[in-house]
């Protein structure tokens, strides 16, 4: 099935590119604080259950470019092997680490791993997220999530806002 959904995705950009992207928009605002972010020196990867190839174009129409091994998709396996994979880079040891997420099943399956404990995890509050998930996190029931709003975005892991 994800192939076969790949392969209607190739056909429509083949077919009108223009129109695929018009219906893949970004959150507004989110691009320009990753831009601002990636200015700023921070390093910032995407990490996405789309296949790699279709994420490269979205960010591409967004103005974003980020190198080949800041961009993980479907092909690279589960979110969780790709952060760890991360953070056993050497030149990320004793970085911090923020994962902003919308599937907050996702991030309680991070939280439970012991060797990703030290990721601040964040449910993205303009994400496709539920009102449930929304209160539940707010609540405090999920141990380690933090409901993220787009002004917290804006000075995530900083103090200064990054726009």
């Amino acid at each position: 099935m994800i192939r076969q959904y790949g392969d209607i995705r190739d056909r429509w950009i083949e077919t009108d590119k223009a129109d695929w992207l018009a219906w893949n928009q970004p959150y507004e605002g989110v691009p320009d604080i990753m831009d601002a972010m990636i200015s700023a020196g921070a390093e910032v990867f995407v990490i996405t259950t789309k296949q790699k190839r279709f994420c490269a174009a979205l960010l591409s129409d967004f103005g974003l470019y980020l190198p080949d091994d800041h961009l993980f998709g479907l092909e690279d396996g589960p979110k969780i092997e790709v952060l760890r994979s991360l953070k056993a880079r050497p030149e990320f040891a004793g970085k911090d680490f923020h994962f902003v997420e919308d599937k907050l099943s996702t991030l309680r399956k991070v939280h439970a791993e012991p060797d990703l404990k030290d990721i601040e995890l964040y449910l993205a509050e303009w994400g496709y997220i539920t009102q449930r998930d929304r209160k539940i996190v707010k609540a405090g029931i999920v141990d380690g999530v933090t409901l993220l709003s787009f002004e917290e975005l804006e000075v995530l892991g900083t103090v200064d806002p990054w726009l």
